[in-house]
Order: structure tokens, then sequence, then C-alpha cells
């Protein structure tokens, strides 16, 4: 399997700003129940399946302070991505159509990266497109007490569906780091 592959399968998050859309691709391991058009299951690190549904309502609800009102999450999908396959199968759709609830506007053109270390000592790294945070910051973890803490925290804690494109589970978060995405800004300026 490639470094960088999604299999066996990942989740698809999208979010809306000021008329842009944005897609976060997460990897999860599937449990043996996939079929196309059924609800699906995530393993949590735990080994125990947990509803795709649960799994993204408690995501999205710590994902939402990290976005100002404007942003709107719209719904996740569950793609599944056999070994060797040449395109990942549709599996499930789920609603989700909330704002963020962050109290800073959000940056235009911006970016969040947060990177993970994995178990199997791969790094994982989550991308926030346009929210709510400052530019330039890089800090280290711990965050410190606030809504980065309780997203990263659950993301390595022990019911985390979330993993590393090397199958690995998420065991630390080590940099936040904000900045100016420049594709995102030619779009923006019309460039």
């Amino acid at each position: 399997m490639p470094a960088h592959s999604l299999a066996p399968g990942f989740v698809e998050i999208h979010y809306t700003y000021s008329q842009l859309l944005h897609k976060m691709r997460l990897p999860v391991i599937p449990d043996a129940s996939w079929a196309v058009g059924v609800e699906p299951s995530l393993v949590q690190k735990n080994g125990v399946s947990v509803d795709f549904s649960t799994a993204i309502d408690a995501f999205v609800t710590l994902l939402r302070p990290l976005f100002a009102n404007t942003t709107e999450i719209i719904k996740a999908d569950a793609w599944f991505y056999p070994v060797n396959a040449p395109d990942p199968i549709w599996v499930y759709s789920h609603p989700i159509g909330l704002l963020g609830t962050g109290v800073t506007a959000n940056l235009l053109a911006g970016q969040m990266v947060i990177s993970f270390r994995t178990i199997l000592g791969g790094i994982m790294k989550l991308y926030l497109m346009e929210g709510s945070y400052t530019t330039n910051a890089r800090n280290s973890y711990p965050f410190g007490a606030g809504n980065l803490t309780n997203l990263t925290n659950y993301m390595i804690g022990v019911t985390s569906w979330i993993y590393g494109r090397d199958n690995g589970a998420l065991i630390v978060p080590m940099w936040a780091t904000t900045k100016a995405n420049d594709a995102l800004r030619k779009i923006r300026l019309n460039m």
C-alpha cells in the first residue's frame, strides 16, 4: 500500500465559507459491515465499533467552535477504499447542516494544520481551512484549555475513530500551525 493511501476507508466532511466548499478527509478503519447505502460503523481506537452518525456528530460538536458562524458544516460522506482498488467507493452520507460557533471571525484564505504522531510512527495532519484563528502562529501540544485542546484530546482518546494514513491510531498532537494558504489566496484574489 502506498505511504499516503486512504485505504481501507475515509470520511470526507464538507463545509463552506464565503462561497467556497472545503473538504476535510479523515482516514478511518471500517468495520466488516460496510455496504453501499447502509449506515456504516467505524472502528474506534479501543476496538469497539461506533455508528457513523454518532461518530460524526461527536467530532463536529468539537469542530464547530473552531469556525465562526459564517461557516456551515454541510455533510459527511463515508468512503470505502479497498487495497489496490483504482477508486474509492461511496458508502453513505450523513447530513449535518450546522454553523460554526467560534467567537472570532474566520481567517479568509487561512489554514490551520494540526499534526499528530501515530502509534506506528507516522504523521497525520488535520487541515482546517478558513477557520476562526489568527495567522502565523505555531503552538506545541498541550495547547492549554480551550477548543483546540478539546478537539485534539478527542482525536487521541480511546473512543477516537480517526487514524493516520498508516492505519495507526493517533497518540499525540505535536503542533498547531496557522498561515495564509497560497492556493486559497489566489482563488480569493481571482488570480
